[in-house]
């Protein structure tokens, strides 16, 4: 897949937008990542119901960006429209079995965009971003998952170019 520039300021699919750029994340943008976060996690609890959260859910994300900030095969980036985080993806280096050729590849854990946002090319333009981060490892293999009953995201995902590659089912200790 051709990586396109990371975009900065001009248009998302023809609407004008001053001052949107992708960077890595900062510890001060973490409040606004677990916001970002939280609006996206209130989607997936209506998508399945299988997603309930901690009451200190918020508080656990936050230490576990902290983490990720302090982790060297971790990326967070940002992106900004008018100095405001309207998306954040959390990506990492991850390693298959010994037993296979390729042993080590990228995983996007997460890519949210507020909702007035999305549909824009934010998510592309951040996807790209981050993609290049992991390109400039020497990556040339990424994986994402996402919940099924979420078509935005397979859209999304299948438009830039995944494919299925493992399919993974869940049994609940309730349905036996």
């Amino acid at each position: 897949m051709a990586l396109a520039p990371q975009l900065n300021g001009g248009t998302l699919d023809g609407t004008h937008v001053s001052d949107v750029r992708s960077r890595l994340a900062t510890p001060n943008d973490l409040p606004s990542i677990v916001s970002v976060w939280a609006e996206a996690m209130d989607v997936h609890a209506n998508l399945d119901p299988r997603f309930p959260l901690s009451s200190d859910a918020s508080e656990t994300f936050t230490g576990y960006l902290r983490e990720v900030l302090a982790d060297e095969n971790s990326f967070l980036f940002v992106t900004e429209s008018n100095g405001r985080i309207i998306a954040y993806c959390l990506a990492r280096i991850g390693k298959y079995p010994p037993v296979f050729t390729k042993r080590v590849y990228g995983y996007i854990n997460d890519l949210m965009v507020t909702a007035p946002h999305r549909r824009q090319g934010v998510g592309t333009a951040l996807f790209l971003s981050t993609a290049a981060a992991i390109r400039a490892r020497g990556l040339d293999v990424l994986e994402v998952s996402f919940v099924p009953q979420n078509p935005m995201a397979s859209s999304f995902w299948r438009k830039l170019g995944f494919k299925s590659r493992l399919e993974t089912l869940r049994l609940d200790s309730s349905a036996t």
